[in-house]
């Protein structure tokens, strides 16, 4: 894979989430990331977006099916499952494992505050001719995707 290390390192942000929510490992299921073009349809119900820049120039999502959102508010304690909420979490966990990445990729990796989208990302300022990755996540039998859209930056190949 091209971009391997790169891909690990956002492998290793997820995982460092979800073992953060449980101790219980047999939990969470990664999948092989996959390419896909940026036309295509991209996300779940709710997704926390972060910009990248710097020497790195794109996205990072995390986008979730509401009822994983849900198990997480529960594990925090929340009783209170609002649109609000579940934008508040999926933007949290979008910044928590961008913010691990930036830890590996070095002080030039800049990231937004996420903004939250609901429902498909694809209209959200992406390169429609370019691809992205997609790492297929499953959480408490529920469903989530960490998309990595990034340029190319030849330090992470």
């Amino acid at each position: 894979m091209k971009h391997k290390k790169q891909i690990d390192i956002f492998i290793e942000g997820v995982k460092r989430y979800f073992d953060h929510l449980t101790f219980e490992e047999e939990l969470l299921e990664i999948g092989a990331p996959y390419l896909v073009r940026n036309s295509e349809r991209l996300g779940l119900d709710y997704t926390g977006a972060i910009s990248i820049t710097g020497d790195s120039k794109g996205y990072v999502f995390f986008s979730s099916t509401s009822p994983l959102l849900k198990y997480i508010l529960l594990g925090h304690g929340a009783s209170n499952f609002s649109e609000e909420y579940l934008g508040d979490i999926v933007g949290e966990i979008a910044n928590t494992i961008s913010g691990n990445a930036r830890s590996h990729m070095g002080a030039e990796f800049h990231i937004s505050p996420p903004k939250v989208i609901v429902g498909e990302i694809n209209k959200y300022n992406m390169n429609l001719n370019s691809r992205s990755y997609v790492l297929p996540i499953r959480w408490r039998r529920n469903s989530a995707q960490l998309i990595v859209s990034l340029e190319e930056n030849e330090q992470l190949l």
